[in-house]
C-alpha cells in the first residue's frame, strides 16, 4: 500500500480526477488484501476523510465571488470525464459506507461520517451541473434549467403557451435544480469533531 500516490495538491481538474482514482484504487486495495492489513476500515475512512477534506478543494456557491476561480466551475468537461467522476464518486461513497458502519459509533465518528458524505454530494452536485463541451447528457441540461431542442418553430411556442406548461423552449431560460444543505446545518452543529478541516 502506497498511500503516496495521491498528489500533494490538487490545482486542476485532471489532478483532481487522478487523486479521485488513486482514492478508489487504494480503497479497494485494502478491502482486498484483509489477510495483511489490520483495520482496514479505519486506512478507508481515513484516506476518504484526507481526500474530501484536505485534499480536493470544495465547489464553491454559483453567486460567490469565489466561483470565478473554482476548478470545478471553470473547468470544461467532457461527456467521458464527466461520466467517470460520477462512478468514481459512486465507489468511493460505497467504500466509505462500508468502512463506516463497519466501526464502533462515536460522536466524533459521527460528525465524520455526516461532512464526509455531505462533501462528496457537492463535488457531485458540481459536476452534475456542468455541460459537457462534445456530448451534453440531457440530466446535466435538466439540472442546469434547460431542455436543449435543435429547432423551435412558432407553432411550438403557441402551444406551449396555449397549454400553459412550465418548459423551456429554446431561448428561455429556467431556474435550474441544486442540493441544499437543509437541516444538515443543524444537525452538524452539536457534533463533536476533533480535526479542523471537518
Amino acid at each position: 500500500m502506497d498511500y503516496l500516490q495521491q498528489p500533494a495538491q490538487v490545482t486542476c481538474l485532471d489532478a483532481a480526477i487522478a487523486a479521485l482514482r488513486y482514492c478508489d484504487r487504494l480503497c479497494t486495495r485494502v478491502r482486498v488484501q484483509e489477510h495483511c492489513i489490520k483495520n482496514g476500515h479505519f486506512h478507508n475512512i481515513a484516506l476518504i476523510q484526507y481526500t474530501f477534506t484536505q485534499l480536493l478543494p470544495l465547489p464553491k456557491a454559483v453567486n460567490e465571488i469565489a466561483a470565478s476561480t473554482c476548478l470545478w466551475h471553470t473547468s470544461a468537461l467532457l461527456y467521458a470525464q464527466q461520466l467517470d467522476l460520477m462512478l468514481l464518486l459512486q465507489r468511493i461513497m460505497e467504500h466509505f459506507v462500508a468502512a463506516a458502519f463497519s466501526v464502533q459509533h462515536s460522536r466524533s465518528m459521527d460528525g465524520i461520517r455526516m461532512v464526509v458524505p455531505g462533501c462528496i454530494a457537492a463535488v457531485a452536485d458540481a459536476v452534475m451541473r456542468k455541460i459537457a463541451t462534445d456530448i451534453p447528457s440531457e440530466v446535466c441540461v435538466h439540472l442546469m434549467g434547460g431542455i436543449r431542442a435543435e429547432k423551435s418553430d412558432d407553432a411550438t411556442v403557441s402551444k406551449t403557451k396555449k397549454k400553459g406548461a412550465n418548459r423551456a423552449v429554446s431561448g428561455q431560460k429556467r431556474k435550474g435544480f441544486g442540493l441544499s444543505t437543509g437541516e444538515m446545518a443543524k444537525q452538524s452543529a452539536i457534533i463533536e469533531v476533533f480535526a479542523p478541516e471537518v
